[in-house]
């Protein structure tokens, strides 16, 4: 059934209402001329009496109509007609991509790549002329025969951007691809464009969109919560995929892919290899971890060769490392240091001798009788400081012999003689002041840590990698909270403890567990 259509323009003939937001209506017709089919997308009324909009609008559509690429529908400048402000686009024949996403969702993994790739051509070409979409969803993209895609719309949410009659100043038909940035209220931008192009990948995998509800719950969760893992929502898509498109849905915009192009290109690349990068597993649920892939039998002979090689080669090297050095450096046995009588050698058996037969329960100051084998040659006092006796006293043991030879032995008199040595004083416990008490934190992570400590006393510091941090508080109930500078790679945690004065309490970034969302 055909719908009479009262606005009368003198170019065109317009035939039929296709679709109508607050912004625009669109229509199917033919140009009068040569009754080429044609869609007619005509400006509200509001909006065609506001001239900032109408120079604004003609500017950005004299823009998209200088492009020309397959994966765009070809469009005119605007046109001005009495009280009418519209622009002309080809008519294709092609359907929805939102249509095909809810009669067809969730795509396989090729098909959706092969669309991706399209889209994120025309994306480029577009950034490339300086062309900003503002409004790329599945609604304002259609396809056509052989998966054949077209873009739709390119820079015309931007002149309603800023004007007072756009709701919260969006511009937007769809709310689940606001990107963050937008949200806290920065305008149309390229890697907004990005993020758009992600939450389209998202929804052609899933068959649905991140983030869902009421506009202002979307909005939220776009700037503060992390989506659903694409492979938790569907199964079939690997690990490696869900990595690329969260990469894409990412909060900072440094963390995004920086063209289409380079979107598209690691999209093939996950599908090819589905290998992880593995770089957040430490965030992946407990119960996903543990579910490891099949361990093949090629695995297992790879690793065990290297280790088998590796650990060989430390034997090896261990080996040949000691044996140099027992060539290049024999040992050395060294002696007590012995103060003789100059005049006469002194014997090293006479040393030996005296350190095995002193009595161990001699007592400092104490004169030992001792019988000794020892040659004429020997007869000399000697004095020996030996600190290889058993300790009787925290100082050195000096030995004084005086010796008297015989027919067939020397007897020896030694006077044990204690000598005070320094000595070092024991590690004392850090002191506590009154009425605090000391909390340390450890970081077992890879990244920086920030540790916000709340209570009687707050603080807050900057933990490194495999490092511990002191913090002296009052005695009390504390809160403490974890992340990484930047808020990304890992999740933040949070904990409470009593600290009792005197008292040393430890924690980590484990200790509790308690993921911050």
């Amino acid at each position: 059934m055909t719908t009479t259509i009262d606005i009368l323009l003198e170019k065109y003939t317009l035939e039929t209402e296709l679709s109508q937001n607050a912004w625009f209506t669109l229509y199917r017709g033919f140009r009068t001329a040569d009754k080429s089919p044609v869609v007619v997308k005509i400006a509200a009324p509001l909006l065609a009496r506001d001239e900032f909009f109408r120079r604004r609008f003609k500017h950005i559509t004299r823009q998209a109509a200088a492009l020309e690429h397959p994966n765009l529908i070809a469009s005119y400048e605007a046109e001005d007609e009495g009280n009418q402000l519209y622009v002309v686009q080809d008519d294709i024949d092609a359907r929805p991509l939102a249509e095909v996403v809810e009669q067809e969702g969730p795509l396989s993994l090729s098909r959706t790549e092969y669309i991706i790739g399209q889209i994120a051509s025309a994306l480029d070409y577009a950034h490339h002329a300086s062309v900003l979409h503002g409004d790329l969803s599945i609604q304002q993209i259609f396809l056509g025969a052989d998966d054949h895609v077209y873009v739709n719309n390119f820079g015309h949410s931007q002149a309603i951007y800023g004007n007072n009659l756009a709701e919260n100043s969006y511009a937007v038909t769809s709310p689940e691809i606001v990107a963050p940035e937008r949200v806290r209220g920065e305008g149309p931008s390229r890697p907004a464009d990005l993020y758009s192009l992600g939450i389209i990948a998202y929804q052609l995998l899933a068959k649905q969109s991140p983030f869902t509800g009421p506009r202002s719950t979307v909005f939220h969760a776009h700037a503060h919560r992390q989506p659903r893992p694409l492979h938790d929502v569907n199964t079939s898509v690997p690990l490696a995929v869900s990595e690329v498109v969260s990469r894409m849905l990412a909060k900072s915009v440094d963390v995004r892919y920086n063209t289409g192009a380079e979107f598209a290109r690691a999209l093939g690349i996950a599908n090819k290899t589905r290998t992880s990068t593995r770089q957040y597993r430490s965030l992946i649920p407990l119960d996903q971890r543990e579910r490891s892939r099949r361990v093949k039998f090629r695995d297992i002979f790879y690793i065990s060769s290297a280790t088998i090689i590796i650990v060989l080669v430390a034997v090896v090297a261990t080996w040949t490392g000691y044996e140099l050095g027992l060539k290049q450096n024999p040992p050395i046995i060294q002696s007590p240091p012995v103060i003789v009588d100059s005049t006469i050698p002194t014997p090293t058996p006479t040393e030996d001798y005296l350190r095995d037969i002193i009595p161990p329960t001699a007592a400092p100051d104490e004169v030992v009788l001792v019988t000794a084998e020892l040659q004429p040659r020997d007869v000399q006092n000697v004095t020996l400081l030996d600190t290889l006796l058993p300790s009787r006293t925290p100082a050195t043991t000096r030995l004084r012999a005086t010796t008297t030879v015989t027919p067939t032995a020397t007897l020896a008199q030694v006077r044990i003689v204690a000598t005070p040595t320094p000595t070092t004083a024991p590690p004392q416990e850090p002191s506590i002041p009154a009425g605090q008490g000391i909390f340390h934190f450890y970081n077992p992570t890879g990244f920086d840590l920030v540790v916000d400590v709340s209570g009687p006393t707050d603080a807050s510091l900057v933990v490194p990698p495999n490092s511990r941090k002191e913090f002296l508080l009052n005695a009390g109930s504390y809160l403490y909270m974890t992340h990484t500078p930047g808020g990304q790679a890992l999740a933040s945690t949070k904990g409470v403890f009593e600290l009792g004065e005197g008292q040393m309490i430890e924690k980590d970034y484990y200790s509790d567990y308690e993921w911050q969302q």
